[in-house]
């Protein structure tokens, strides 16, 4: 039997990802999910929440997730904006196989492409191999989602194919491409990864 993981904090050089407390986060959020200048509907396409209709809709939504026992959510912290700018889960875990996903994901357009969402998956996936000693560890997104395969390969998952008709979404069929990180791969992705986020790039 595996340990459910429920870290309060995961603090690395670019970011801080902290338990999700609505009641702090929640204008920040607004703004990354609901600002053109942010990227506005665009950024929760793909997701199965959203758009919303007003910062007080937004807030009530943010509270249902602080109170989901079935997952782990966490905020994005970014030290250089001193913003809260995204969140990310820890979520479908099973403490007796020892196997997890990376999920609900979403991260404002100011902080993509840079090192904000390599630091947030590298912290995760350190709690989860190093502290936890989980096995298996997964990432999910609909497969017209380029960017989430692009990321998702980037940070070392591995491509396992696509489940058709997977999930209704939005009212549209999604078929969900499937990757993952074994135990057996993690030195070698975690050496990749440190390596990522000591660079300048």
């Amino acid at each position: 039997m595996f340990q459910n993981p429920d870290l309060l904090k995961l603090e690395g050089k670019n970011v801080i990802l902290e338990k999700l407390n609505s009641q702090a986060s929640y204008s920040d959020l607004y703004e990354m999910a609901i600002s053109d200048s942010c990227g506005g509907e665009k950024l929760l396409q793909f997701m199965n929440f959203g758009p919303f209709e007003s910062i007080y809709e937004f807030r009530d939504w943010l509270r249902i997730q602080e109170e989901n026992n079935t997952r782990k959510t966490y905020t994005i912290y970014w030290k250089e904006r001193k913003k809260y700018v995204g969140m990310y889960s820890i979520l479908n875990i099973d403490c007796t196989c020892g196997r997890a996903e990376l999920g609900s994901i979403w991260i404002g357009t100011i902080a993509q492409r840079t090192k904000v969402n390599s630091e947030c998956a590298f912290l995760c996936l350190s709690m989860l191999f190093d502290n936890f000693r989980y096995r298996r560890i997964e990432w999910k997104c609909d497969n017209e989602n380029i960017n989430s395969k692009i990321s998702a390969q980037k940070l070392g998952f591995t491509f396992e194919g696509i489940f058709r008709k997977h999930m209704i979404v939005k009212n549209k069929n999604r078929d969900t491409a499937w990757f993952s990180i074994i135990e057996d791969e993690w030195p070698n992705v975690k050496m990749n990864l440190e390596q990522k986020l000591a660079s300048n790039i």
